[in-house]
């Protein structure tokens, strides 16, 4: 089975494309988004991580957990899968199965069994449905649906990945933040959603690790976006009542300069300002969803405290502009539904 891992990390690592690092025209930005931009000359750049065959940057962790997970025989006496998620890391987890069973048709593993909340949007839950390695079972919210799913492998045995506290989960992310240090050397602030905590951990860590040696004037400011008390944006859970993920004994929010939240009106907002970016441009149309726009608000919120806290000097590079980049991880397509009742035009 070592053999059909290796492949199949190869096979990943072949089909999860080195993100991109799109430039954003700042004239996009709703207003005087805009303007603050233009007059504190701040350079906006998203990172691209839905260009997969999934279309979510999920399909990274999907990989690495379940890589690793063969690694240490977690996939032995049973033929199924079980998480709770938001739909996203379950098209993931369903994605990885289908290549394994194509390199090693014997492969056990045959279902990925998705625990999800009732309200997940209309447009991932026929998504998933859809999906022929994909069963689904229902729970009354996301703390709910955790539980659910930890209860569900217990009981029969089931090979339950974790994805919270899983460290396999911010270890599949190293790539993307070390990508990120090349593409823009002279980054000042990085921004990220957390749901889980593993992109904001490994793309901060592995970000860190980058600049360590690097002479650089200004220092890196990390943000994490989270969800408003009891809302959802994308399935993305809010923080209360879930523990918090990450690494093992380094939570997501020890490594956060700024935590800012942001509810669902806002994430709408811009995510469809940026699909009026390049439109007829395929190398730089941005076509992000819920999660990606929640990322890109959240990211203004702290540019907009360190002005205001007189330290937006602080991270600016020697030409004086700031560098953000925001990690764009999801698409717009399964959100039609919270779009149009915010009164949307939903592309196509």
């Amino acid at each position: 089975m070592n053999t059909v891992m290796d492949a199949t990390w190869y096979d990943l690592n072949n089909g999860r494309a080195v993100p991109r690092v799109v430039e954003v025209d700042r004239q996009v930005l709703p207003r005087p988004w805009d303007e603050f931009c233009l007059e504190n000359r701040i350079r906006l750049h998203a990172v691209i991580g839905y260009e997969n065959e999934v279309k979510n940057i999920k399909v990274w962790p999907a990989g690495g957990i379940i890589a690793r997970g063969i690694e240490r025989g977690e996939y032995l006496s049973t033929d199924t899968i079980v998480e709770s998620t938001s739909g996203n890391f379950g098209e993931g987890l369903a994605w990885v199965v289908e290549r394994l069973l194509v390199l090693a048709p014997d492969f056990p593993i045959k279902r990925v069994l998705a625990v999800v909340p009732r309200s997940l949007q209309p447009g991932k839950i026929a998504r998933l449905r859809a999906n022929k390695r994909i069963e689904l079972e229902f729970a009354d919210n996301a703390v709910h649906a955790m539980k659910w799913a930890e209860d569900l492998a217990r009981r029969h045995g089931y090979w339950y990945t974790q994805q919270y506290w899983n460290p396999d989960n911010p270890d599949s992310y190293m790539d993307i933040g070390t990508e990120i240090a090349r593409q823009l050397p002279e980054l000042g602030i990085l921004v990220c959603g957390v749901g889980s905590g593993g992109t904001f951990s490994g793309t901060v860590l592995s970000l860190k690790e980058a600049f360590k040696n690097r002479a650089r004037p200004h220092r890196l400011h990390c943000v994490a976006v989270a969800v408003e008390p009891y809302g959802s944006v994308g399935g993305v859970r809010t923080e209360i009542g879930l523990h918090l993920g990450g690494k093992p004994g380094l939570p997501w929010r020890m490594l956060a300069d700024d935590v800012n939240y942001v509810g669902l009106h806002e994430s709408l907002t811009f995510s469809a300002a940026l699909w009026q970016h390049a439109p007829d441009d395929p190398g730089k149309k941005i076509i992000g969803g819920e999660s990606t726009g929640f990322a890109l608000a959240g990211g203004l919120l702290s540019v907009l405290s360190l002005k205001f806290r007189g330290k937006l000097d602080s991270v600016r590079n020697e030409s004086g502009e700031v560098v953000l980049a925001f990690v764009a991880p999801d698409t717009y397509g399964p959100y039609r539904e919270d779009y149009e009742a915010a009164g949307i035009v939903f592309p196509g």
